[in-house]
């Protein structure tokens, strides 16, 4: 109640808005929230640090969100209603964005020198599982895009 008090929500642009005025900074109406630490939106509540996406379920359920919320695209800027999911975290990290340090452009896919092939890895349930060697790259993408399916991750994770 004292979030749908502070905050109004569009769903279809994703943008929290101010509804009272708290400060001499903040006028009724302003978007609410700033870039915090690793991209996500914050905003200052009850002299409390908040992420917007979870007080944007907590106005559209009606209760805290009770594990990590996913923005479905990667876009940690993006609260559409469309693009935010409750999940556990296992959930989350098979929703996950390519590593900046992947050299093959796929992830679970890399270069195996000792064998001079493609090796394809994917990680079930705190497991790293190894698929096979591929003398080809293309075999061993298609490896692990199977894998992704047979292992329940998101069509979007590695992109």
């Amino acid at each position: 109640e004292e979030a749908r008090r502070l905050f109004a929500y569009d769903p279809e642009t994703g943008v929290l808005t101010r509804k009272v005025r708290t400060s001499n900074c903040v006028k009724v109406g302003d978007a609410a929230g700033c870039n915090g630490a690793h991209g996500y939106l914050r905003v200052m509540a009850k002299n409390r640090l908040y992420a917007v996406h979870r007080i944007i379920l907590l106005i559209v359920n009606g209760c805290w969100p009770e594990h990590q919320v996913d923005h479905i695209n990667h876009d940690r800027a993006d609260n559409r209603l469309c693009n935010l999911r409750c999940v556990t975290h296992g959930e989350n990290r098979k929703n996950g964005t390519r590593p900046s340090n992947n050299s093959s452009g796929h992830v679970g896919v890399s270069w195996h020198k000792c064998t001079q092939k493609w090796s394809v890895r994917i990680h079930v349930n705190g497991e790293s599982l190894h698929i096979g060697l591929f003398a080809n790259i293309n075999d061993a993408i298609t490896a692990r895009a199977a894998a992704n399916i047979e292992f329940g991750y998101h069509p979007n994770h590695g992109t």
